[in-house]
């Protein structure tokens, strides 16, 4: 099996994470010739079993690489909801299959119009690769959230709670991915924000953004050992079926402000959802989702 990983954006994060990660991982632990090669430096007498589109994905790649024989698909994340998501549906022939977040986005993905591609849900790996174990507080220190920082809503009304708890709040970039000081995770949608300009060229609402987004940061606060309170995102709700405890979803900004006060309150319950995250990690390490990734390659590759 020759597979490659491909999108015109090679320094972004969300590629490391998308493509660069699990090509690597891929063919370390599965033997297999996996690649990133940025859709620029493709060449046309490159043949591949198989091309994943990592978000971005170019309709004369797409073409290219179908009329030679290769099996297409498009790892979408929110890539649904961007301009170029109307060249590919009018391309969709060419298309084999979806990588999705949940079923609740693969349900969005048909009404779109992609009827006739193979649909599956892959979970985001985690970055704690080594498996870091960082100190437990007794008593909190910091909350924060890594990340697009216009993706967490109600920062002013989180400073303002920080500050009557006596915790720092940290916010970073997703190019600073340090999670092992966090005492306790963070991510918060408003699904009823009215802002958006920063919402996808595509997207009506930020409950369309809830509902595509991958389990990244739940994932990730629970490789650390880190409870989290988070926006109930399908993605994380289906992250939590495997991972029962090991953060709070929530639907409003009140129950958020509650489950925070809880645990900062409580250090048992920090402790216990610390040895859950912990216990549970592995299931989202990079060299088992590789293995899904294995998996879904191989049932596309037997698809007539």
């Amino acid at each position: 099996m020759n597979i490659l990983f491909t999108n015109h954006l090679p320094h972004r994060v969300g590629t490391l994470c998308m493509a660069k990660q699990p090509a690597e991982w891929i063919s370390k632990i599965n033997g297999i010739d996996a690649k990133y090669i940025p859709t620029q430096l493709l060449k046309s007498e490159m043949f591949f079993d198989i091309v994943v589109f990592a978000k971005q994905c170019d309709v004369n790649v797409l073409r290219w690489a179908k009329n030679k024989g290769m099996k297409t698909i498009w790892h979408a994340c929110d890539g649904m909801f961007y301009n170029f998501r109307d060249d590919v549906l009018k391309n969709k022939e060419y298309l084999d299959a979806i990588i999705t977040t949940s079923d609740v986005y693969k349900e969005t993905i048909k009404e779109i119009g992609f009827k006739d591609q193979l649909l599956e849900n892959i979970f985001h790996h985690h970055c704690n690769f080594n498996n870091e174990i960082p100190e437990f507080r007794d008593k909190v220190k910091k909350i924060g959230y890594i990340g697009c920082s216009d993706q967490l809503h109600k920062q002013e009304e989180l400073k303002e709670f920080a500050k009557n708890n006596n915790v720092e709040l940290v916010i970073r970039g997703d190019k600073d991915l340090r999670y092992h000081d966090l005492d306790i995770g963070l991510a918060y949608i408003d699904p009823n924000s009215d802002d958006y300009p920063n919402l996808a060229d595509k997207e009506n609402s930020w409950q369309e953004r809830i509902n595509s987004r991958p389990n990244t940061k739940i994932v990730n606060y629970m490789a650390y050992g880190i409870p989290s309170v988070l926006t109930n995102y399908p993605s994380y709700k289906l992250t939590e079926e495997k991972a029962k405890n090991c953060s709070f979803l929530v639907e409003n900004f009140n129950e958020y402000k509650i489950r925070l006060n809880y645990l900062i309150n409580n250090r048992e319950a920090r402790l216990k959802m610390r040895k859950i995250c912990i216990e549970n990690r592995d299931k989202f390490h990079i060299k088992n989702i590789s293995k899904d990734f294995v998996s879904f390659f191989e049932k596309v590759l037997e698809e007539k």
